[in-house]
Protein backbone atom coordinates (compact mmCIF):
# COMPACT_ATOMS: atom_id res chain seq x y z
CA UNK A 1 0.00 0.00 0.00
CA UNK A 2 2.88 2.54 -1.21
CA UNK A 3 1.07 6.02 -0.98
CA UNK A 4 1.80 7.46 -4.38
CA UNK A 5 1.97 3.50 -6.03
CA UNK A 6 -1.48 3.36 -8.24
CA UNK A 7 -4.22 0.62 -7.93
CA UNK A 8 -2.96 -3.00 -8.36
CA UNK A 9 0.46 -2.69 -7.42
CA UNK A 10 0.73 -3.30 -3.83
CA UNK A 11 2.75 -5.87 -1.97
CA UNK A 12 0.82 -8.93 -1.03
CA UNK A 13 -0.25 -9.54 2.76
CA UNK A 14 2.25 -12.12 3.97
CA UNK A 15 0.86 -13.43 7.51
CA UNK A 16 3.99 -15.03 8.30
CA UNK A 17 6.25 -11.72 8.61
CA UNK A 18 3.72 -9.96 10.86
CA UNK A 19 2.79 -9.84 14.16
CA UNK A 20 -0.71 -12.26 14.58
CA UNK A 21 -2.27 -10.06 16.60
CA UNK A 22 -2.62 -6.25 17.42
CA UNK A 23 -0.27 -5.38 20.39
CA UNK A 24 -1.58 -4.88 24.08
CA UNK A 25 -2.63 -1.35 24.11
CA UNK A 26 -4.67 -1.72 21.61
CA UNK A 27 -6.69 -4.06 23.98
CA UNK A 28 -10.25 -5.79 22.91
CA UNK A 29 -9.94 -3.81 19.92
CA UNK A 30 -6.71 -5.43 18.59
CA UNK A 31 -8.48 -8.06 16.45
CA UNK A 32 -10.63 -5.42 14.57
CA UNK A 33 -7.44 -3.35 13.69
CA UNK A 34 -5.93 -6.51 12.39
CA UNK A 35 -8.93 -7.12 10.19
CA UNK A 36 -8.85 -3.45 9.22
CA UNK A 37 -4.96 -3.56 8.15
CA UNK A 38 -5.67 -7.00 6.28
CA UNK A 39 -8.80 -6.20 4.65
CA UNK A 40 -7.47 -2.14 3.55
CA UNK A 41 -4.10 -3.24 2.35
CA UNK A 42 -5.62 -5.19 -0.95
CA UNK A 43 -7.72 -2.24 -2.18
CA UNK A 44 -6.63 0.39 -4.13
CA UNK A 45 -5.99 3.92 -2.72
CA UNK A 46 -7.02 2.97 0.89
CA UNK A 47 -4.00 3.73 2.85
CA UNK A 48 -5.45 7.42 4.13
CA UNK A 49 -8.64 5.52 4.18
CA UNK A 50 -7.21 2.65 6.64
CA UNK A 51 -6.00 5.57 9.03
CA UNK A 52 -9.31 7.45 9.11
CA UNK A 53 -10.78 4.07 9.77
CA UNK A 54 -8.40 3.33 12.54
CA UNK A 55 -8.98 6.92 13.97
CA UNK A 56 -12.83 6.00 13.99
CA UNK A 57 -11.86 2.57 15.75
CA UNK A 58 -9.07 4.19 18.24
CA UNK A 59 -9.53 7.60 19.08
CA UNK A 60 -6.40 9.88 17.78
CA UNK A 61 -3.67 7.52 16.90
CA UNK A 62 -0.51 7.54 19.16
CA UNK A 63 3.13 6.24 18.26
CA UNK A 64 2.23 2.70 19.40
CA UNK A 65 -0.62 2.77 16.86
CA UNK A 66 1.18 4.23 13.75
CA UNK A 67 4.63 2.23 14.56
CA UNK A 68 2.24 -1.22 14.01
CA UNK A 69 0.60 0.21 11.08
CA UNK A 70 3.89 0.81 9.21
CA UNK A 71 5.08 -2.22 10.40
CA UNK A 72 2.08 -4.34 9.30
CA UNK A 73 2.16 -2.42 6.32
CA UNK A 74 5.99 -2.57 5.64
CA UNK A 75 6.10 1.55 5.08
CA UNK A 76 8.44 3.76 6.70
CA UNK A 77 7.26 5.01 10.37
CA UNK A 78 8.23 8.71 9.08
CA UNK A 79 5.80 8.22 6.43
CA UNK A 80 2.71 7.02 8.34
CA UNK A 81 3.24 9.51 10.90
CA UNK A 82 3.41 12.12 8.58
CA UNK A 83 0.09 11.42 7.17
CA UNK A 84 -1.43 10.61 10.48
CA UNK A 85 -0.76 14.24 11.06
CA UNK A 86 -1.51 15.87 7.95
CA UNK A 87 -5.10 14.62 8.09
CA UNK A 88 -5.41 15.37 11.54
CA UNK A 89 -5.68 11.70 13.09
CA UNK A 90 -2.98 11.03 15.63
CA UNK A 91 -2.44 12.30 19.05
CA UNK A 92 0.85 11.72 20.95
CA UNK A 93 -1.17 12.56 24.27
CA UNK A 94 -4.01 10.08 24.20
CA UNK A 95 -5.31 9.85 27.51
CA UNK A 96 -8.54 8.82 29.16
CA UNK A 97 -12.21 9.21 26.86
CA UNK A 98 -13.39 12.83 26.91
CA UNK A 99 -16.34 14.85 26.16
CA UNK A 100 -16.36 16.64 22.70
CA UNK A 101 -18.14 19.74 21.46
CA UNK A 102 -18.97 21.03 18.16
CA UNK A 103 -18.14 24.66 18.66
CA UNK A 104 -19.12 25.99 15.50
CA UNK A 105 -21.34 28.44 14.34
CA UNK A 106 -24.71 26.17 13.79
CA UNK A 107 -24.12 24.34 16.80
CA UNK A 108 -23.70 27.94 18.69
CA UNK A 109 -26.81 29.77 17.44
CA UNK A 110 -28.88 26.56 18.56
CA UNK A 111 -27.82 26.43 21.82
CA UNK A 112 -24.31 25.29 21.99
CA UNK A 113 -22.71 28.91 23.19
CA UNK A 114 -24.87 28.18 26.23
CA UNK A 115 -23.73 24.77 26.38
CA UNK A 116 -19.99 25.57 26.42
CA UNK A 117 -20.58 28.56 28.84
CA UNK A 118 -21.57 25.95 31.38
CA UNK A 119 -19.13 23.95 31.09
CA UNK A 120 -16.54 26.05 31.54
CA UNK A 121 -18.47 27.71 34.33
CA UNK A 122 -18.47 24.06 36.20
CA UNK A 123 -15.31 23.13 35.70
CA UNK A 124 -16.19 20.43 32.84
CA UNK A 125 -13.22 19.81 30.70
CA UNK A 126 -13.93 19.17 26.75
CA UNK A 127 -12.53 18.60 23.50
CA UNK A 128 -14.00 21.37 20.70
CA UNK A 129 -14.81 19.20 17.61
CA UNK A 130 -14.78 20.45 14.05
CA UNK A 131 -18.48 19.88 12.72
CA UNK A 132 -19.68 16.64 12.98
CA UNK A 133 -22.35 17.02 9.75
CA UNK A 134 -25.09 16.93 11.98
CA UNK A 135 -26.14 20.52 12.60
CA UNK A 136 -29.61 19.55 12.33
CA UNK A 137 -29.45 17.74 16.09
CA UNK A 138 -27.13 20.45 17.25
CA UNK A 139 -26.01 21.04 19.68
CA UNK A 140 -23.63 18.16 19.74
CA UNK A 141 -21.58 16.55 21.77
CA UNK A 142 -19.29 13.29 21.17
CA UNK A 143 -18.23 10.92 23.81
CA UNK A 144 -15.10 9.32 23.37
CA UNK A 145 -14.66 10.70 19.55
CA UNK A 146 -18.09 8.47 18.84
CA UNK A 147 -21.19 9.04 17.16
CA UNK A 148 -22.45 12.46 17.24
CA UNK A 149 -25.24 13.00 19.80
CA UNK A 150 -27.72 15.66 21.18
CA UNK A 151 -26.85 17.79 24.08
CA UNK A 152 -28.78 20.88 25.79
CA UNK A 153 -28.31 22.78 29.00
CA UNK A 154 -29.30 21.25 31.08
CA UNK A 155 -27.70 18.01 29.95
CA UNK A 156 -24.44 20.18 30.37
CA UNK A 157 -25.90 20.78 33.94
CA UNK A 158 -26.31 17.12 34.63
CA UNK A 159 -22.49 16.08 32.97
CA UNK A 160 -20.93 18.53 35.52
CA UNK A 161 -22.21 16.43 38.61
CA UNK A 162 -22.18 12.77 37.16
CA UNK A 163 -18.93 10.78 37.51
CA UNK A 164 -17.59 11.02 33.47
CA UNK A 165 -18.02 7.44 33.77
CA UNK A 166 -21.73 7.76 33.32
CA UNK A 167 -21.72 10.56 30.74
CA UNK A 168 -22.54 8.88 27.51
CA UNK A 169 -25.80 7.50 29.42
CA UNK A 170 -26.44 11.02 29.78
CA UNK A 171 -26.40 12.31 26.22
CA UNK A 172 -29.22 11.09 23.58
CA UNK A 173 -29.28 10.48 20.09
CA UNK A 174 -32.47 12.03 19.08
CA UNK A 175 -34.61 11.58 15.94
CA UNK A 176 -33.37 14.60 13.44
CA UNK A 177 -36.39 16.67 11.27
CA UNK A 178 -34.79 15.94 8.20
CA UNK A 179 -37.18 17.74 6.03
CA UNK A 180 -41.06 18.01 5.35
CA UNK A 181 -42.60 17.03 1.78
CA UNK A 182 -42.27 20.02 -0.55
CA UNK A 183 -42.97 19.74 -3.82
CA UNK A 184 -41.39 19.53 -6.39
CA UNK A 185 -38.66 16.92 -5.69
CA UNK A 186 -35.57 15.03 -7.61
CA UNK A 187 -32.82 14.34 -4.96
CA UNK A 188 -35.41 13.96 -2.42
CA UNK A 189 -37.66 12.35 -4.47
CA UNK A 190 -37.81 9.21 -2.74
CA UNK A 191 -36.09 10.25 1.07
CA UNK A 192 -39.85 9.74 2.97
CA UNK A 193 -40.64 5.91 1.21
CA UNK A 194 -40.64 3.51 3.79
CA UNK A 195 -37.27 1.47 3.61
CA UNK A 196 -36.17 4.16 1.30
CA UNK A 197 -32.61 2.89 1.41
CA UNK A 198 -33.50 -0.24 0.07
CA UNK A 199 -33.17 -1.55 -3.55
CA UNK A 200 -36.85 -2.95 -3.35
CA UNK A 201 -38.10 0.53 -2.68
CA UNK A 202 -35.69 2.35 -4.86
CA UNK A 203 -36.82 -0.35 -8.23
CA UNK A 204 -39.76 0.29 -6.72
CA UNK A 205 -40.26 3.98 -6.98
CA UNK A 206 -37.73 3.40 -10.70
CA UNK A 207 -34.31 4.85 -9.33
CA UNK A 208 -32.39 2.65 -11.83
CA UNK A 209 -35.16 3.05 -14.62
CA UNK A 210 -33.38 6.27 -16.38
CA UNK A 211 -29.41 4.04 -16.04
CA UNK A 212 -31.18 0.94 -17.60
CA UNK A 213 -32.67 3.26 -20.77
CA UNK A 214 -29.57 5.33 -20.71
CA UNK A 215 -27.15 2.20 -21.56
CA UNK A 216 -29.05 1.58 -24.34
CA UNK A 217 -28.05 4.60 -26.34
CA UNK A 218 -25.26 6.61 -27.03
CA UNK A 219 -23.36 8.37 -23.48
CA UNK A 220 -23.61 11.03 -25.93
CA UNK A 221 -27.31 11.57 -25.43
CA UNK A 222 -27.31 11.32 -21.73
CA UNK A 223 -24.73 14.58 -21.63
CA UNK A 224 -27.13 16.06 -23.92
CA UNK A 225 -29.70 15.83 -21.54
CA UNK A 226 -27.53 17.38 -18.78
CA UNK A 227 -26.85 20.55 -21.11
CA UNK A 228 -30.22 21.09 -22.00
CA UNK A 229 -31.37 21.10 -18.60
CA UNK A 230 -28.17 23.75 -17.53
CA UNK A 231 -27.23 22.16 -14.51
CA UNK A 232 -25.32 23.80 -11.92
CA UNK A 233 -23.30 21.43 -9.79
CA UNK A 234 -24.20 21.85 -6.02
CA UNK A 235 -20.66 22.88 -4.44
CA UNK A 236 -21.18 26.67 -4.37
CA UNK A 237 -18.97 27.32 -7.34
CA UNK A 238 -21.96 27.42 -10.25
CA UNK A 239 -19.81 25.45 -12.97
CA UNK A 240 -22.36 23.87 -15.18
CA UNK A 241 -22.16 19.76 -14.87
CA UNK A 242 -22.82 19.31 -18.61
CA UNK A 243 -18.81 21.36 -19.60
CA UNK A 244 -17.16 19.30 -16.68
CA UNK A 245 -18.39 16.03 -18.38
CA UNK A 246 -17.10 17.70 -22.21
CA UNK A 247 -13.66 18.18 -20.66
CA UNK A 248 -13.69 14.59 -18.90
CA UNK A 249 -14.46 13.01 -21.83
CA UNK A 250 -12.40 15.17 -24.48
CA UNK A 251 -9.37 14.03 -21.33
CA UNK A 252 -7.16 11.82 -22.53
CA UNK A 253 -5.79 8.59 -20.73
CA UNK A 254 -7.37 5.48 -19.03
CA UNK A 255 -8.61 4.31 -16.55
CA UNK A 256 -11.12 7.26 -16.20
CA UNK A 257 -12.21 7.88 -12.40
CA UNK A 258 -15.56 9.46 -10.83
CA UNK A 259 -14.97 10.68 -7.67
CA UNK A 260 -17.80 11.44 -5.18
CA UNK A 261 -17.54 14.28 -2.38
CA UNK A 262 -19.08 13.49 0.44
CA UNK A 263 -17.16 14.57 3.05
CA UNK A 264 -19.00 17.84 3.97
CA UNK A 265 -16.63 19.76 5.80
CA UNK A 266 -17.88 22.82 6.06
CA UNK A 267 -20.31 23.76 9.14
CA UNK A 268 -24.11 24.19 8.13
CA UNK A 269 -23.67 21.69 5.64
CA UNK A 270 -25.30 17.94 6.05
CA UNK A 271 -27.85 17.29 3.14
CA UNK A 272 -25.34 14.93 2.08
CA UNK A 273 -25.58 12.80 5.06
CA UNK A 274 -29.29 12.60 4.53
CA UNK A 275 -29.01 11.60 1.00
CA UNK A 276 -26.78 8.76 1.64
CA UNK A 277 -28.57 7.56 4.88
CA UNK A 278 -31.80 7.90 3.43
CA UNK A 279 -31.70 6.98 -0.51
CA UNK A 280 -28.11 5.40 -1.27
CA UNK A 281 -29.29 3.61 -4.42
CA UNK A 282 -30.33 7.16 -6.11
CA UNK A 283 -26.96 8.32 -5.69
CA UNK A 284 -25.41 4.94 -7.01
CA UNK A 285 -28.16 5.57 -9.82
CA UNK A 286 -26.70 9.11 -10.57
CA UNK A 287 -23.05 7.77 -10.57
CA UNK A 288 -23.86 4.83 -12.96
CA UNK A 289 -25.22 7.56 -14.91
CA UNK A 290 -22.68 10.41 -15.05
CA UNK A 291 -19.76 7.58 -15.32
CA UNK A 292 -21.18 6.61 -18.19
CA UNK A 293 -21.39 9.73 -20.09
CA UNK A 294 -17.53 10.49 -19.45
CA UNK A 295 -16.30 6.43 -19.98
CA UNK A 296 -15.38 6.39 -16.27
CA UNK A 297 -15.05 2.95 -15.22
CA UNK A 298 -14.08 3.30 -11.86
CA UNK A 299 -15.43 5.10 -9.07
CA UNK A 300 -14.35 5.95 -5.24
CA UNK A 301 -16.76 7.63 -3.06
CA UNK A 302 -15.07 9.74 -0.34
CA UNK A 303 -17.11 9.81 3.23
CA UNK A 304 -16.15 11.64 6.04
CA UNK A 305 -15.82 9.31 8.95
CA UNK A 306 -18.09 10.69 11.63
CA UNK A 307 -21.47 9.33 9.20
CA UNK A 308 -21.58 6.08 10.64
CA UNK A 309 -24.86 4.75 9.60
CA UNK A 310 -24.44 6.14 5.85
CA UNK A 311 -21.01 3.71 5.46
CA UNK A 312 -23.57 1.05 6.49
CA UNK A 313 -26.09 1.65 4.48
CA UNK A 314 -24.03 2.46 1.48
CA UNK A 315 -21.87 -0.86 1.63
CA UNK A 316 -24.78 -2.52 1.78
CA UNK A 317 -26.36 -0.81 -1.33
CA UNK A 318 -23.76 -1.33 -3.09
CA UNK A 319 -23.44 -5.05 -2.76
CA UNK A 320 -27.42 -4.85 -3.73
CA UNK A 321 -26.57 -2.78 -6.68
CA UNK A 322 -23.20 -5.36 -7.54
CA UNK A 323 -25.53 -8.44 -7.42
CA UNK A 324 -28.28 -7.08 -9.22
CA UNK A 325 -26.11 -5.74 -12.33
CA UNK A 326 -26.66 -2.32 -11.41
CA UNK A 327 -22.34 -1.94 -10.62
CA UNK A 328 -19.54 -4.69 -11.81
CA UNK A 329 -19.97 -6.05 -15.43
CA UNK A 330 -22.00 -4.98 -18.08
CA UNK A 331 -23.64 -2.18 -15.93
CA UNK A 332 -27.99 -2.49 -16.31
CA UNK A 333 -27.30 -5.32 -19.21
CA UNK A 334 -25.38 -2.81 -21.56
CA UNK A 335 -22.94 -4.26 -24.02
CA UNK A 336 -19.75 -3.26 -22.84
CA UNK A 337 -20.18 -1.04 -19.70
CA UNK A 338 -18.61 -1.67 -16.65
CA UNK A 339 -18.40 0.20 -13.30
CA UNK A 340 -16.53 -0.22 -10.15
CA UNK A 341 -17.38 1.56 -6.87
CA UNK A 342 -15.91 1.71 -3.48
CA UNK A 343 -15.98 3.45 -0.37
CA UNK A 344 -13.47 5.48 0.65
CA UNK A 345 -13.44 7.40 4.65
CA UNK A 346 -11.65 10.78 4.33
CA UNK A 347 -10.73 13.48 6.59
CA UNK A 348 -8.90 16.15 4.36
CA UNK A 349 -8.73 19.69 5.64
CA UNK A 350 -10.52 22.56 4.50
CA UNK A 351 -7.82 24.52 3.00
CA UNK A 352 -7.02 21.71 -0.09
CA UNK A 353 -10.42 22.12 -1.51
CA UNK A 354 -12.75 19.34 -2.17
CA UNK A 355 -10.96 17.84 -5.54
CA UNK A 356 -7.85 18.30 -5.05
CA UNK A 357 -7.81 17.10 -1.23
CA UNK A 358 -9.81 14.08 -2.44
CA UNK A 359 -7.01 12.99 -5.53
CA UNK A 360 -4.11 13.78 -2.46
CA UNK A 361 -5.90 11.47 0.23
CA UNK A 362 -6.97 8.48 -2.62
CA UNK A 363 -2.83 9.09 -3.45
CA UNK A 364 -1.82 8.47 0.07
CA UNK A 365 -0.24 12.02 -0.13
CA UNK A 366 -0.58 15.01 2.72
CA UNK A 367 -2.93 17.29 1.49
CA UNK A 368 -1.62 20.44 -0.93
CA UNK A 369 -1.90 23.85 0.08
CA UNK A 370 -2.02 25.07 -3.67
CA UNK A 371 -4.83 24.19 -6.43
CA UNK A 372 -3.71 21.17 -8.88
CA UNK A 373 -4.53 19.52 -11.10
CA UNK A 374 -7.36 17.07 -10.95
CA UNK A 375 -6.29 13.74 -12.16
CA UNK A 376 -6.45 10.91 -9.97
CA UNK A 377 -3.00 8.54 -10.43
CA UNK A 378 -2.49 11.33 -13.62
CA UNK A 379 -5.88 9.81 -14.99
CA UNK A 380 -8.92 11.54 -16.43
CA UNK A 381 -10.69 12.32 -13.21
CA UNK A 382 -14.66 13.76 -12.75
CA UNK A 383 -15.35 15.10 -9.39
CA UNK A 384 -19.07 15.46 -8.24
CA UNK A 385 -20.86 16.21 -5.48
CA UNK A 386 -23.70 14.06 -3.76
CA UNK A 387 -26.58 16.20 -4.38
CA UNK A 388 -25.71 16.43 -8.14
CA UNK A 389 -25.64 13.16 -9.01
CA UNK A 390 -28.76 12.66 -6.55
CA UNK A 391 -30.59 14.92 -9.51
CA UNK A 392 -29.23 13.09 -12.65
CA UNK A 393 -32.05 10.21 -12.49
CA UNK A 394 -34.71 12.31 -12.73
CA UNK A 395 -33.25 14.86 -15.24
CA UNK A 396 -32.49 12.39 -17.72
CA UNK A 397 -35.35 10.62 -17.10
CA UNK A 398 -37.78 13.70 -17.48
CA UNK A 399 -36.15 15.65 -19.79
CA UNK A 400 -34.13 19.04 -19.41
CA UNK A 401 -36.77 20.95 -19.96
CA UNK A 402 -38.84 19.65 -16.95
CA UNK A 403 -35.51 20.48 -14.78
CA UNK A 404 -35.61 24.24 -16.12
CA UNK A 405 -39.31 25.02 -15.40
CA UNK A 406 -38.87 24.73 -11.82
CA UNK A 407 -37.23 27.69 -9.99
CA UNK A 408 -36.46 31.22 -11.25
CA UNK A 409 -33.29 30.39 -11.03
CA UNK A 410 -33.06 27.11 -13.10
CA UNK A 411 -33.99 24.15 -11.23
CA UNK A 412 -34.47 22.96 -7.13
CA UNK A 413 -31.90 22.83 -4.58
CA UNK A 414 -31.19 20.93 -1.36
CA UNK A 415 -31.49 24.12 1.53
CA UNK A 416 -29.73 23.14 4.80
CA UNK A 417 -31.47 25.35 7.54
CA UNK A 418 -29.86 25.36 11.13
CA UNK A 419 -29.63 27.67 13.84
CA UNK A 420 -32.08 28.69 16.55
CA UNK A 421 -35.16 27.04 14.37
CA UNK A 422 -37.96 25.19 15.54
CA UNK A 423 -37.35 22.44 12.30
CA UNK A 424 -33.85 22.66 11.51
CA UNK A 425 -33.23 20.14 8.36
CA UNK A 426 -32.38 20.09 4.79
CA UNK A 427 -35.09 20.95 2.32
CA UNK A 428 -35.68 20.89 -1.32
CA UNK A 429 -36.97 24.05 -2.26
CA UNK A 430 -36.92 25.97 -5.83
CA UNK A 431 -33.85 28.32 -6.85
CA UNK A 432 -35.34 32.27 -5.84
CA UNK A 433 -37.38 31.15 -2.87
CA UNK A 434 -37.54 34.03 -0.12
CA UNK A 435 -34.84 33.11 2.83
CA UNK A 436 -37.65 34.29 4.97
CA UNK A 437 -39.82 31.54 3.48
CA UNK A 438 -37.54 29.05 4.13
CA UNK A 439 -37.02 29.92 8.05
CA UNK A 440 -40.32 31.17 9.06
CA UNK A 441 -42.26 28.76 7.00
CA UNK A 442 -40.49 24.92 6.53
CA UNK A 443 -38.06 26.05 9.40
CA UNK A 444 -40.95 26.89 11.84
CA UNK A 445 -40.03 30.35 12.74
CA UNK A 446 -37.57 30.70 15.88
CA UNK A 447 -37.31 28.74 19.26
CA UNK A 448 -39.42 29.17 22.16
CA UNK A 449 -40.67 32.89 20.71
CA UNK A 450 -37.30 34.31 20.18
CA UNK A 451 -37.14 36.81 17.37
CA UNK A 452 -34.86 35.82 14.18
CA UNK A 453 -32.59 39.12 14.28
CA UNK A 454 -30.38 37.62 10.69
CA UNK A 455 -29.21 34.54 9.22
CA UNK A 456 -26.04 33.63 7.29
CA UNK A 457 -26.36 32.78 4.00
CA UNK A 458 -24.00 30.14 1.85
CA UNK A 459 -22.22 28.64 4.66
CA UNK A 460 -19.16 29.09 6.73
CA UNK A 461 -18.04 31.80 4.21
CA UNK A 462 -21.25 33.60 3.51
CA UNK A 463 -21.85 36.57 4.59
CA UNK A 464 -24.49 37.26 8.07
CA UNK A 465 -27.55 39.50 6.42
CA UNK A 466 -30.17 41.17 8.97
CA UNK A 467 -33.64 40.64 9.52
CA UNK A 468 -34.34 43.62 6.94
CA UNK A 469 -32.95 41.88 4.28
CA UNK A 470 -34.41 38.10 4.82
CA UNK A 471 -37.40 38.88 1.66
CA UNK A 472 -34.62 38.64 -0.57
CA UNK A 473 -34.61 35.26 -2.80
CA UNK A 474 -32.14 32.59 -2.94
CA UNK A 475 -30.64 33.89 -5.78
CA UNK A 476 -26.97 34.96 -6.39
CA UNK A 477 -27.98 38.15 -8.50
CA UNK A 478 -30.40 39.35 -5.71
CA UNK A 479 -27.87 38.48 -2.57
CA UNK A 480 -24.97 39.65 -4.59
CA UNK A 481 -25.19 43.35 -4.16
CA UNK A 482 -25.54 42.59 -0.53
CA UNK A 483 -22.09 40.69 -0.43
CA UNK A 484 -23.95 37.62 -0.21
CA UNK A 485 -24.38 34.22 -2.09
CA UNK A 486 -26.11 31.23 -2.43
CA UNK A 487 -22.73 28.75 -1.99
CA UNK A 488 -23.70 25.49 -0.91
CA UNK A 489 -27.27 26.41 0.30
CA UNK A 490 -27.52 26.64 3.70
CA UNK A 491 -29.31 28.75 5.70
CA UNK A 492 -28.53 29.39 9.44
CA UNK A 493 -30.27 31.87 11.50
CA UNK A 494 -29.92 33.43 14.77
CA UNK A 495 -31.91 35.06 17.77
CA UNK A 496 -31.55 37.90 19.68
CA UNK A 497 -30.27 35.75 22.17
CA UNK A 498 -27.00 34.77 19.93
CA UNK A 499 -24.34 37.24 19.68
CA UNK A 500 -23.40 37.62 16.23
CA UNK A 501 -19.85 38.66 16.94
CA UNK A 502 -19.35 35.01 18.47
CA UNK A 503 -20.24 33.34 15.14
CA UNK A 504 -17.64 35.48 13.90
CA UNK A 505 -14.71 34.92 16.42
CA UNK A 506 -16.22 30.81 15.51
CA UNK A 507 -16.39 31.35 11.69
CA UNK A 508 -12.85 33.02 11.74
CA UNK A 509 -10.86 30.15 14.16
CA UNK A 510 -12.59 27.86 12.10
CA UNK A 511 -10.64 29.34 9.20
CA UNK A 512 -7.87 29.58 10.96
CA UNK A 513 -7.91 26.52 11.83
CA UNK A 514 -8.16 24.76 8.31
CA UNK A 515 -5.76 27.63 7.04
CA UNK A 516 -3.22 26.81 4.75
CA UNK A 517 0.21 25.91 5.98
CA UNK A 518 2.70 28.71 5.78
CA UNK A 519 0.12 31.25 3.88
CA UNK A 520 0.52 34.89 5.29
CA UNK A 521 -2.90 36.16 5.16
CA UNK A 522 -4.26 32.49 6.59
CA UNK A 523 -2.01 33.35 9.59
CA UNK A 524 -3.69 36.82 10.39
CA UNK A 525 -7.08 34.82 10.81
CA UNK A 526 -5.72 33.44 13.90
CA UNK A 527 -5.18 37.03 15.62
CA UNK A 528 -8.52 38.38 14.28
CA UNK A 529 -10.23 35.64 16.22
CA UNK A 530 -8.27 36.92 19.01
CA UNK A 531 -9.15 40.47 18.53
CA UNK A 532 -13.21 39.94 17.68
CA UNK A 533 -12.65 37.55 21.36
CA UNK A 534 -11.21 40.72 23.10
CA UNK A 535 -12.83 43.56 21.66
CA UNK A 536 -14.96 44.04 18.86
CA UNK A 537 -14.01 47.15 17.84
CA UNK A 538 -14.90 47.75 14.33
CA UNK A 539 -12.07 49.87 13.48
CA UNK A 540 -9.37 47.42 14.55
CA UNK A 541 -11.67 44.79 12.40
CA UNK A 542 -11.83 46.45 9.55
CA UNK A 543 -7.98 47.12 9.13
CA UNK A 544 -7.87 43.48 9.92
CA UNK A 545 -10.22 42.69 6.62
CA UNK A 546 -8.28 45.32 5.05
CA UNK A 547 -5.07 43.77 5.52
CA UNK A 548 -5.97 39.93 5.62
CA UNK A 549 -7.57 41.15 2.07
CA UNK A 550 -4.38 42.44 0.57
CA UNK A 551 -2.16 39.37 1.82
CA UNK A 552 -4.50 37.26 0.09
CA UNK A 553 -4.80 38.96 -2.92
CA UNK A 554 -0.81 38.99 -2.91
CA UNK A 555 -0.25 35.32 -2.53
CA UNK A 556 -3.13 34.25 -4.50
CA UNK A 557 -5.14 32.55 -1.18
CA UNK A 558 -8.83 32.27 -2.06
CA UNK A 559 -9.55 30.75 1.49
CA UNK A 560 -8.59 34.01 3.19
CA UNK A 561 -10.82 35.87 0.73
CA UNK A 562 -13.54 33.76 1.66
CA UNK A 563 -12.82 33.76 5.60
CA UNK A 564 -13.30 37.62 5.52
CA UNK A 565 -16.74 37.81 4.19
CA UNK A 566 -18.72 36.75 7.34
CA UNK A 567 -16.55 39.66 9.08
CA UNK A 568 -17.15 42.04 6.27
CA UNK A 569 -20.73 41.32 6.27
CA UNK A 570 -20.87 42.01 9.41
CA UNK A 571 -18.91 45.76 9.72
CA UNK A 572 -21.68 46.16 7.06
CA UNK A 573 -24.82 44.65 9.03
CA UNK A 574 -24.52 44.63 12.55
CA UNK A 575 -22.37 47.88 14.21
CA UNK A 576 -25.20 47.61 17.04
CA UNK A 577 -24.61 44.20 17.80
CA UNK A 578 -20.32 44.63 18.19
CA UNK A 579 -21.13 47.85 20.76
CA UNK A 580 -22.78 45.70 22.69
CA UNK A 581 -19.89 42.83 22.61
CA UNK A 582 -16.88 45.15 22.96
CA UNK A 583 -19.23 46.43 26.57
CA UNK A 584 -19.68 42.77 27.81
CA UNK A 585 -23.78 43.42 27.50
CA UNK A 586 -23.67 40.22 25.03
CA UNK A 587 -24.98 36.61 25.25
CA UNK A 588 -21.27 34.94 25.13
CA UNK A 589 -20.27 36.59 28.33
CA UNK A 590 -19.56 34.50 30.94
CA UNK A 591 -21.82 34.94 33.76
CA UNK A 592 -19.89 33.75 36.58
CA UNK A 593 -15.69 32.99 36.86
CA UNK A 594 -15.32 29.50 35.46
CA UNK A 595 -13.68 26.97 37.80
Amino acid sequence: MQPSLPPGSEKPYDVATTPASGPAVFGEKGRAVDEAIAKRRSEPASLVSLLVELYRLLGPLAPPAIDYVALRLRLPQEAIASLANAYKVADPNVSVPRLGLCINGPCAARGGAEVERILKEKGVPFEPLRCQGSCDLGPIACYHHGAPLAISAARARSLAKADPGDWEDLLAVEKPVHAFKTEPRAAFTNIFAKGSHQLATARRHGVYAPLEAAVREPPEKVLAAIEDAGLLGAGGFGEKTADRWRKARQASGSPRYLLIDAAEREPGSFKDRILLERDPHLVLSGAALAAYAVGATEAFLCLRLEYELAQERLRAAIEEAFRAGYLGERVAGSDSFSLRLDIRLVAPPYFAGEAGALVDALEGKPPRSAPAPVALFGQPTLVHNVETLARLPSIVGRGGAWWRSLGSGGGLLVCCLSGDLKRPGAYEVARGTPIRDLIDGLGGGPAQGKLVTGAQIGGSSGAYLPASLLDLPLDDAALAPHGAFVGIGSVMAFTEKTCVLDLARREAAFFARESTPGCPACRLLTGVAQKIDETGNLDELRASVEEIEVAARAGGCALSLRAVVPIASLLRHFSAAAADHAEGRCSCALKKKPR
